[in-house]
């Protein structure tokens, strides 16, 4: 357990419970509708596309691509200070749904839009883990 990484735990709601739960079992979990099938994240408690109240739970591949990202060379929270610079990215997901997420396992300066990325967990307390992201291996290869 590393409690240096996110001591801000999030406090958890009906309508985000099964999130909450995939990530503690590390499975990324998202809502789909069930009347018109719009993938949605954050989880709520109407589809935003039909407004239907009923939803499944569908898990995702873990894959996509980043969208646009930030490198904090200065940490804005002390559960930051030791990992300066990081990266904090908007990861489009293959399944739809954007992801506001850490790149971690490699350098900052390797980072950069479009690139594939691959879902990885990093356990926070308690036996919850926070879904994060990493460069795809086969990213750059012929």
């Amino acid at each position: 357990m590393n409690e240096t990484i996110c001591p801000l735990l999030p406090k958890i709601s009906y309508d985000v419970a099964p999130f909450w739960q995939g990530c503690r079992e590390r499975r990324l979990l998202f809502q789909r509708c069930s009347d018109c099938g719009h993938i949605r994240y954050p989880a709520s408690l109407v589809c935003p596309e039909c407004l239907s109240a009923t939803c499944e739970w569908i898990e995702s591949k873990g894959e996509g691509r980043i969208y646009s990202f930030v490198v904090f060379h200065r940490a804005f929270h002390q559960s930051m200070a030791g990992r300066i610079p990081y990266v904090v990215a908007v990861v489009e997901l293959d399944e739809g749904p954007s992801f506001l997420t850490n790149i971690v396992g490699c350098v900052s300066t390797q980072v950069r839009c479009d690139q594939r990325v691959q879902l990885k967990w990093e356990e926070v307390a308690d036996g919850l883990s926070l879904p994060v992201f990493g460069i795809s291996d086969w990213e750059g290869k012929a």
